[in-house]
């Protein structure tokens, strides 16, 4: 989503792909690396705005979350949620993530665009549509 604002469309569309999966996997536990990877392998976003990339990838951990049950999230096993936010403008180089990306996505030669995409959505919430008038 090339511009994911605080994540919704995204959250929803890692639901529809889990959800995909234990419908594929019916056999098989539903756990948090599992989870991990279908986030990380599936789940791209770009947004210029520095405090809603972070609501984005908070919405995402909790749609991770959602799939687990409560004796699993505490993360017993010294798991970690994946580093998701890219932010080149950020004074932390160290950990950066390869799922969300803060910067201008009509702007050339961004991070983003280095990547393979096998589908790319996007919700439009500011759509203007013309104004016709009657006479």
């Amino acid at each position: 989503d090339f511009a994911c604002g605080s994540g919704i469309f995204l959250a929803q569309s890692y639901k529809r792909i889990v959800q995909y999966w234990q419908k594929e996997n019916c056999n098989k536990k539903l756990t948090f690396n599992i989870l991990s990877r279908l986030l990380t392998n599936s789940i791209f976003g770009v947004e210029l705005d520095e405090k809603s990339i972070k609501v984005a990838a908070f919405s995402l951990y909790l749609a991770l979350l959602d799939f687990l049950e409560p004796r699993d999230v505490w993360l017993m096993n010294g798991e970690t949620f994946p580093l998701l936010i890219n932010d080149s403008n950020s004074k932390k180089k160290l950990n950066i993530g390869h799922n969300l990306y803060r910067t201008d996505s009509i702007s050339e030669n961004g991070d983003f665009e280095k990547n393979h995409y096998d589908i790319i959505a996007v919700s439009y919430t500011h759509l203007t549509l013309p104004t016709i008038y009657s006479v």
